[in-house]
This record gives C-alpha cells, structure tokens and sequence, in this order.
C-alpha cells in the first residue's frame, strides 16, 4: 500500500514543524485564535467544583498555543496546576 504523504514530505514536514508554527503564529497573531470556553463541557472533571483524588491535579497540554484552552480552565479553577509546551516561540 502506498503512503498518502510520500516519505519525502513526511520527512520535511517533520524537520521543518518548529518553523512553520513560528510561521503561522507570526502570520496569525491576533486573527485566528478563538475563545475556548467549551472546555468544560467537554471535559467534566475540569469543571469548577469536580472533587479530584488527589490535591492539586496536574494537566499537560501539548501544542498550546497562546493558552487559549487552559487558560478559561485556570480561570474557573485556580487549584489545576498546567504545563503547556508549543513548537513555536512566538506562540
């Protein structure tokens, strides 16, 4: 069976992923990100007031942008710790 992406533009695709993100947040600074306040009805125990096993949960979010998923989450509930990792310095 034949690759959908040929392996040359997997492999570039791949070498070039940090500069192409640092591309597009430099292109799409302000125009492209929208509010992500949906989050708690996707994910019930990030809701305010949802009991967590242990003291303070912990979430990883990778490719995160400019924050726009975690930060209505810490907004609502200062008690989750996030770590957040992009490709892009810019994001």
């Amino acid at each position: 069976m034949e690759d959908v992406v040929p392996e040359f533009w997997q492999s570039k695709y791949k070498n070039e992923a940090s500069k192409n993100w640092d591309k597009f947040y430099n292109r799409n600074t302000t125009n492209f990100f929208k509010d992500r306040h949906w989050t708690d009805r996707e994910f019930e125990e990030l809701r305010v007031g949802h009991t967590f096993s242990e003291s303070k949960p912990v979430l990883l979010e990778i490719g995160c942008g400019v924050g726009n998923f975690v930060w209505p989450i810490i907004e609502r509930n200062p008690d989750i710790f996030v770590y957040a990792c992009d490709f892009s310095p810019r994001a």
